[in-house]
C-alpha cells in the first residue's frame, strides 16, 4: 500500500473507534441482564479485538507502528455517542446498549466504505470490503437480538 497520510490518519481513527467498541461491548456484557444480550456483547467484544489487530497489520504494511494500548478510545466517526465514562455512569439498559451498538455498527459500515474508497491497492480495497461485511454481520446480529428481546408484540 502506498503511503497515504490521510489513509493513515483514518486508520488510526478506525483503531480508536474499534477500541471504543471493545470497551463499550465489554462494559455492556458485564452490565447485561438478558442472557442473549450478554452473549452478543461478549462475542462482539472479541471481534472488536480482531478488528484492531487487522487494522494494526494494515498500518504496519504502510510503514506505521502504533501501540493499540496507547490509543485513546473514540466513538466511530459519524456517531454522536456519549463518552464511555458517561455510559458506564448512567447504567444504561440492555435495550439502550443494543441501540448504541446498532448506531455504532451503522457508522462503522459508512466509515469503512469511505476508507475503502481512499485506498488504491486492490488487496486493501478487499480488506475494507471484508470489514464492511463484518460490520454488517454485527449490525444484523444486534438488530435480531433487539427484535428477539424487545419486540414481543
Amino acid at each position: 500500500m502506498e503511503k497515504n497520510e490521510l489513509a493513515i490518519q483514518e486508520l488510526i481513527r478506525a483503531l480508536q473507534a474499534e477500541k471504543w467498541g471493545y470497551e463499550f461491548y465489554l462494559g455492556a456484557s458485564q452490565r447485561a441482564k438478558d442472557l442473549k444480550a450478554k452473549k452478543i456483547f461478549l462475542r462482539l467484544t472479541q471481534e472488536e479485538v480482531d478488528h484492531q489487530l487487522a487494522l494494526k497489520k494494515l498500518l504496519e504494511k504502510m510503514g506505521e507502528d502504533w501501540d493499540i494500548e496507547g490509543l485513546t478510545p473514540m466513538a466511530m466517526p459519524g456517531t454522536k455517542l456519549p463518552s464511555l465514562k458517561k455510559i458506564a455512569q448512567s447504567r444504561i439498559s440492555d435495550k439502550e446498549a443494543l441501540e448504541i451498538g446498532i448506531k455504532m455498527e451503522e457508522a462503522a459500515i459508512n466509515f469503512y466504505t469511505e476508507l475503502g474508497r481512499m485506498v488504491n491497492d486492490k488487496e486493501d480495497k478487499k480488506f475494507f470490503k471484508q470489514l464492511v461485511d463484518f460490520e454488517k454481520e454485527h449490525l444484523t446480529s444486534l438488530q435480531k437480538s433487539y427484535s428477539a428481546i424487545f419486540d414481543k408484540s
